[in-house]
């Protein structure tokens, strides 16, 4: 055969001719796997949902247990391939004192990058590993840290969602991260549409001082960081805010769905458990 046309395209080899060439190809090409390195299983992964019809599933409901150490974890099983694990905390920029606004702004942006064990840039590349979709929110009442990624290495997820909320690498300096996402804020608010500035504005003017000279109500407090608070936040104040309000187990719930209820108690126990076993609930 020549190289001009590999695929026969203009149908000039007869029956034989294929058959040869197939053969040929059999005996140079080895189909055999290694039965170490790829044997048949005969009971399922855990991680694989159940090969079963539809009406043999249950419907799917929200299961929900509390950890000794206060953090709730729910759950619902939706029979999928890929599973969405997160960490919703009850603080918000409502908890900040004027000395800190902004920093749960700041927390949101530095969500998912470099922890003490791993650079920004091996989570990034470690996630399109593995398949897997960071993300994290936050408003004035409370902070999301989520995880998209496939069933098998959900474990490795659960790992990289406690070392950013437990174990950041929050410093201060000129390249540093948190000076990164303090020039992020000034992009944003430059290119923050209209629609929300306004929203913004409005929500800032209805709960805002009570009275001439009060405080700022919760609820008025700004939720995107000002640029006149930039100069005023370092890693510690950060930091410290953290420690304050966002470590707080009772006001936390680990979420997962398309994930066994068992499995994320179990993995809630491994990963999160010690974190706080000795903190005390506020």
């Amino acid at each position: 055969r020549t190289t001009t046309d590999p695929f026969d395209d203009s149908n000039t080899i007869d029956v034989g001719q294929r058959q040869s060439i197939l053969s040929q190809q059999q005996k140079t090409i080895s189909t055999k796997l290694d039965k170490k390195l790829h044997a048949i299983q005969t009971v399922p992964p855990s991680h694989v949902p159940p090969n079963l019809p539809h009406s043999s599933l249950t419907v799917p409901h929200t299961l929900t247990t509390t950890l000794s150490n206060g953090i709730r974890v729910a759950s619902q099983e939706t029979y999928g391939q890929v599973c969405t694990i997160g960490l919703l905390v009850d603080v918000g920029s409502r908890h900040e004192t004027k000395n800190e606004v902004g920093c749960n702004h700041l927390l949101e942006l530095l969500a998912f990058r470099s922890t003490k064990f791993q650079s920004s840039v091996e989570i990034t590349s470690r996630m399109d590993e593995l398949g897997g979709v960071t993300f994290a929110a936050s408003s004035r009442e409370q902070m999301m840290y989520c995880i998209d990624i496939l069933r098998p290495n959900v474990r490795e997820a659960m790992k990289l969602l406690r070392d950013t909320v437990m174990h950041p690498k929050l410093e201060d300096g000129l390249y540093s991260e948190v000076e990164e996402v303090k020039r992020i804020v000034e992009y944003q608010t430059m290119d923050m549409l209209p629609e929300i500035a306004l929203a913004e504005g409005l929500q800032i003017a209805g709960y805002g001082v009570i009275g001439n000279g009060g405080e700022v109500q919760q609820l008025g407090k700004p939720h995107f960081c000002p640029l006149e608070a930039l100069p005023n936040l370092n890693a510690q104040t950060i930091n410290d805010f953290r420690n304050e309000h966002l470590l707080n187990p009772s006001g936390m719930v680990i979420a997962g769905a398309g994930i066994g209820h068992d499995e994320l108690v179990l993995l809630s126990n491994e990963f999160f458990f010690r974190n706080f076993w000795r903190r005390k609930s506020k």
